[in-house]
């Protein structure tokens, strides 16, 4: 019988292919993981943010409390995740027969502006700082019990493409 048959050849290259395999997978698992846990966090600030956003917030259509929501990113080189919540792009509302584009407004409603033709100035609500304070407690808590629940859902998930 040769010798040859009876050694099993291991080379380091084989071991730094699965390592990198592995590492991409579990790379994957943890982005995609604290990304739905991020945007589960998020969801009690939208729910604060139009809480907020009452019949006094200078926004009669009601335009702006209706395109707030929730948009997660995530970094995949540096594996940073990121939550916006605010006026979401794409949403706009006809309101005495013009278009309210309510992202490009909500700054004005959270901050106050001075008004062009009568010179006085009009109080912001500051409705983003606001339901930050409220909510920030609650959705701490949610993203502390989401993150180890998505990056092993997401890992069994991955565990058979190995």
């Amino acid at each position: 019988m040769p010798r040859s048959a009876t050694r099993l050849v291991l080379r380091k290259r084989d071991f730094t292919l699965a390592a990198r395999k592995l590492d991409a997978l579990v790379d994957s698992a943890v982005r995609k993981g604290s990304r739905e846990a991020l945007t589960a966090a998020a969801k009690p600030g939208v729910k604060s943010m139009r809480a907020k956003l009452g019949s006094s917030s200078g926004d009669s259509s009601g335009a702006l409390k209706k395109s707030i929501g929730v948009k997660a990113r995530t970094y995949t080189t540096s594996k940073n995740s990121f939550a916006i919540v605010g006026p979401r792009r794409g949403h706009s509302k006809m309101w005495k027969g013009k278009r309210r584009v309510p992202v490009f407004y909500a700054h004005l409603v959270n901050g106050g502006f001075v008004h062009n033709k009568s010179g006085r100035s009009i109080a912001g609500t500051h409705f983003v700082e606001r339901s930050l304070a409220d909510s920030r407690s609650e959705m701490r808590r949610i993203y502390n019990r989401e993150i180890g629940l998505r990056i092993n859902k997401h890992a069994l998930r991955l565990k058979g493409k190995l």
